[in-house]
């Protein structure tokens, strides 16, 4: 089916080239103005938008912001003959996936639509695994490689039935990954319940998931339904599985193979179609290896094994990370909320984080009641005995370290050298606008003149 797209621009030639340009692929409406642009797409469901920032009297960041304050999530392309630099961040900031320079070529459009659609496509991806509220702390965040894998993963395991293992150095925000996987089940709609297992002693264990029988053991006055029960057609998350005991292990092992169990105390068999998702930051080989934890059962939840990844290896990722966290909790606490400096974003990305993003949490929770500048202070002052984020070693650093701080000097002589012009700079390095606005951000690096 061909797909819809809507040109924003007051000059009738240029919209008729556009649509000429994407005649192969694309249907066009066209809008001279934004109030008509502004009808156009509240009521068509365009699939793309190329969006003139200079438009008469009016800008395009107008119509960004319109279409940000009404939740209309679209891939767009902006086109300019002078859009200054500061115009260019703005429109990247408010969602828009690329910038294209008047006159265009029909290479460089072809080009600029089909990383735009294949972008704006992962995004709503994620945002369906996020479940969409910028309040709800049970978000997975960011746009890393590992990050991007992780979602792939999840995306290929959620709508199955498939018993997932989930791995992963604690703080990693495994339950996080399970509950993103039940919401892209078909039992999204029903119960997503967690069982800790560190948590819970022997003794107590068997009655929380399995349930108990008025009478089992003392204390139990009362028919007590377990956790595997109450996540009847929905999701059992058994988080650190790995210290679930030998009895335990024996009857979870029994559930897997037959989808029944009976309740402590109980003789009745019962069925109950829940699905398993377990997670450990345990070595679970070694525990198998040593007689800790049983084989079999080992492979029976071991269907389809997805990696929660390190802090510490997601890079540009976690200052974003800080900075969702640290919002959210200013605004629960209705303090001021500060902006991170690119001095702050290469402390939070130098630190080692050994707690992960539980360690971060607890760091920008202190940042909202003690200030910014405070907290950042506490992390960039408490370096792991490899120096930060490991990284350095006496007087030598890493060689990614090394590849990133080269970047960032080239990156700034050359557009010094270019007055500011983020064009002129692209052209000298041999890469796109868009690339080069991401690495600008990405080190912090002083903006200049406009260009």
């Amino acid at each position: 089916m061909r797909k819809l797209a809507l040109i924003v621009d007051d000059e009738p030639s240029i919209r008729t080239t556009l649509k000429i340009a994407l005649l192969s692929e694309f249907d066009c409406l066209s809008a001279k103005d934004l109030s008509e642009a502004k009808g156009l797409v509240t009521a068509e469901e365009v699939d793309l938008i190329l969006l003139d920032i200079r438009i008469g009297t009016e800008s395009g960041i107008d119509f960004l912001r319109f279409l940000a304050r009404n939740g209309i999530s679209r891939p767009v392309i902006c086109i300019s003959g002078e859009a200054s630099y500061k115009e260019a961040i703005e429109a990247y900031q408010l969602g828009a996936l690329d910038f294209l320079e008047k006159p265009i070529t029909q290479q460089a459009l072809d080009v600029a639509v089909r990383r735009c659609i294949t972008a704006h496509e992962f995004k709503e991806r994620q945002r369906a695994l996020m479940d969409g509220s910028p309040g709800d702390a049970s978000r997975l965040i960011g746009e890393s490689p590992p990050i991007k894998f992780l979602y792939e993963q999840i995306e290929k395991v959620g709508p199955t039935d498939a018993k997932v293992l989930i791995l992963g150095e604690t703080g990693t925000g495994k339950e996080i990954v399970a509950a993103s996987i039940h919401r892209l089940s078909k039992r999204s709609k029903k119960p997503f319940i967690v069982v800790d297992c560190a948590s819970l002693p022997p003794t107590l264990m068997e009655s929380t998931l399995f349930g108990h029988r008025k009478g089992a053991f003392t204390g139990a006055d009362s028919d007590q339904a377990g956790r595997l029960e109450c996540a009847e057609g929905g999701t059992l998350f058994l988080d650190e599985i790995g210290e679930l005991g030998l009895e335990g292990q024996n009857r979870l092992l029994r559930f897997l193979e037959t989808g029944k169990f009976q309740r402590v105390g109980s003789s009745k068999v019962q069925a109950v179609d829940t699905r398993i998702i377990a997670a450990t930051s345990r070595d679970l080989p070694s525990l198998v290896a040593s007689g800790k934890f049983r084989s079999d059962l080992f492979f029976r939840l071991n269907v389809i094994t997805v990696r929660a990844p390190s802090l510490r290896d997601l890079g540009e990722d976690i200052p974003a990370i800080f900075e969702f966290h640290y919002v959210r909790l200013c605004g629960r606490a209705g303090n001021e909320i500060q902006s991170l400096t690119s001095g702050d974003r290469e402390a939070l990305r130098r630190h080692p984080w050994p707690g992960n993003v539980r360690e971060l949490r607890n760091v920008a929770e202190r940042a909202a009641i003690v200030g910014l500048r405070s907290a950042i202070a506490g992390v960039g002052g408490n370096p792991s005995p490899h120096g930060p984020a490991g990284e350095m070693d006496g007087d030598f650093i890493s060689l990614r370290a090394f590849r990133a701080m080269t970047e960032k000097k080239y990156i700034s002589r050359v557009l010094g050298h270019a007055g500011g012009n983020v064009t002129k700079a692209a052209g000298i390095l041999e890469i796109d606008r868009v690339s080069l606005h991401q690495k600008i951000n990405q080190y912090g690096i002083e903006r200049l003149s406009p260009g």
